[in-house]
């Protein structure tokens, strides 16, 4: 009996002990529980914290921040490169003009060509006119170059049939223009370097008279036919002969149908020695006369 008792004794002994040790172990659990929480917390707050300046470049294990990443986004943006744009727009603008049927008049075109066409300007005055001299380098088109005529230029040209050239167009429009021809109201196309000389001489004729035949006339009614200024084409339409003064739009030539030839001084009653007399020798012209072309009035250097 004594026997059942004890160990009835022990086993209620060692069931408390086991419960006492169950119930310690569940508290001591839940406290850990407890600080695992509150150190969860912690480290939430510190990582919604705003990095400062130095620590931006340490987030995220070396992570870039979004500034950074738009900062890399705007260097991989290649810059534009403005002066290859402008050439484009320059290239795709560019007109190389066309070949006029007519002799007399090449007009000039209004658009020049691209810049990197162009070569270096060499400007030169004559009073107060100045005139760009700057052949074309686009050799592939225009593949010859005249002569140099000092203020009045030089350009680059390509051969035509019968005599004729085309002068790069660039050239043109920087070089020749239009005027007025007083007395006569006519537009003719010259040099720009030449335009007063040819207003000065047509100034002369406008106002002038001279003495044909006993009789006093105006020079104006002297002149019949005037038969181009700027022309561009060899000397008498040969293309085996140089480029003429035309093509650089220095020249006239009035009443060729009858001055093919030599004028002699002793005939002192015809129009044009009469119109070299008193007009085209005071404003700086030479006469073809002395090489038998007496229709052909010029500007020289």
């Amino acid at each position: 009996m004594k026997k059942k008792q004890l160990w009835t004794a022990a086993i209620a002994a060692l069931t408390l002990i086991l419960i006492c040790g169950s119930l310690y172990y569940q508290d001591r659990l839940a406290a850990q529980n407890t600080n695992l929480a509150a150190d969860g917390s912690t480290a939430r707050e510190l990582i919604t914290e705003p990095l400062t300046s130095s620590d931006r470049q340490y987030a995220f294990l070396g992570g870039t921040s979004s500034e950074d990443n738009q900062a890399a986004d705007v260097e991989s943006v290649p810059e534009p490169d403005s002066g290859q744009q402008q050439q484009d727009q320059a290239d795709s603008t560019y007109n190389p003009g066309t070949v006029s049927d007519k002799t007399e008049v090449s007009q000039p075109v209004p658009n020049p060509g691209p810049s990197d066409r162009v070569g270096q300007e060499n400007k030169q005055t004559e009073g107060n006119t100045t005139v760009v001299n700057n052949p074309s380098r686009s050799s592939s088109v225009y593949n010859k170059l005249s002569p140099s005529k000092g203020i009045y230029g030089q350009f680059r040209y390509r051969e035509l049939s019968g005599g004729r050239i085309e002068i790069d167009p660039q050239w043109v429009a920087q070089n020749i223009v239009s005027i007025t021809l007083p007395g006569l109201n006519r537009t003719m196309q010259v040099n720009r370097a030449a335009k007063d000389k040819f207003i000065k001489a047509f100034s002369y004729i406008k106002n002038g008279t001279a003495v044909v035949n006993g009789k006093e006339v105006p020079l104006l009614s002297l002149i019949r036919t005037m038969d181009g200024t700027f022309v561009p084409r060899h000397a008498n339409w040969n293309p085996a002969s140089g480029l003429s003064n035309h093509s650089w739009g220095t020249a006239i030539d009035i009443n060729a149908s009858n001055h093919f030839g030599y004028v002699s001084p002793s005939q002192t009653n015809d129009p044009n020695l009469i119109l070299w007399e008193k007009a085209f020798k005071p404003a700086g012209f030479s006469w073809g006369n002395s090489y038998s072309d007496s229709m052909h009035f010029e500007l020289l250097n």
